[in-house]
């Protein structure tokens, strides 16, 4: 008896909110036991579904919401279900609205850029030749966390959007294919003292003192 009388309170209350949403908006109706998924980008409480539209309507990015009757939620969503009919679905526990004035075009703010031209026709059904946001962002991939490295051992990989760039440790040089090591031994001027010998090591060098001198190969004295 309380589950039957619960489940005709919900019914009711379903009934007068869309009756009355119908009655000031006549052009559009909610419709009950469904939801647009996969486009909330904010959500508010609010007592009934009504208390939805002054937020969506003062919020251009708003193309429709869901309102949540168990948790009282308000669902705002950047596309209608004319847009994305794929993602309309069942849902026994929400109702689905679209917003009746000032709708913002799909396409016609950054804000609101669309996937593609057919998207948009499908969105607004006056749409015409002209120019339009249209979001070609892509997720970047950090090619720097791949499991075969694509910069070689040698040298740092950096992450850029939609690449990378592979930059060369010191004492190596980039000759077009790989990183390679740099004999620093034959730099100008020299990398060690004139009274020692260098050495080169990979990706470095080393210098030794001359017979009759101590130091570290670049400052030095005879002993």
């Amino acid at each position: 008896m309380t589950t039957l009388f619960w489940f005709w309170t919900i019914f009711t209350i379903c009934h007068i909110v869309d009756k009355t949403m119908a009655q000031q908006f006549p052009s559009e109706r909610s419709i009950s036991g469904w939801m647009l998924q996969r486009h909330v980008y904010q959500t508010i409480l609010a007592d009934i579904g009504l208390h939805c539209l002054p937020s969506c309507g003062t919020d251009d990015r708003c193309q429709s919401f869901n309102f949540v009757m168990s948790s009282h939620m308000c669902e705002f969503n950047d596309r209608t279900r004319e847009a994305k009919p794929e993602d309309f679905i069942p849902d026994p526990d929400r109702y689905y609205f679209r917003k009746p004035l000032n709708r913002v075009p799909l396409g016609s703010i950054p804000e609101l850029a669309a996937e593609s031209c057919k998207e948009i026709k499908m969105s607004e059904e006056e749409a015409t030749s002209g120019k339009y946001w249209l979001s070609s962002i892509k997720p970047d991939i950090n090619e720097c966390t791949a499991s075969s490295p694509v910069c070689h051992v040698s040298a740092q990989c950096n992450n850029t959007l939609g690449s990378y760039r592979c930059i060369c440790n010191p004492g190596y040089t980039y000759n077009g294919k790989r990183c390679t090591d740099i004999n620093e031994c034959t730099s100008s001027p020299s990398v060690c003292d004139v009274n020692a010998q260098c050495t080169n090591t990979i990706g470095s060098y080393r210098c030794a003192c001359n017979l009759g001198y101590t130091g570290n190969g670049k400052n030095m004295r005879r002993y």
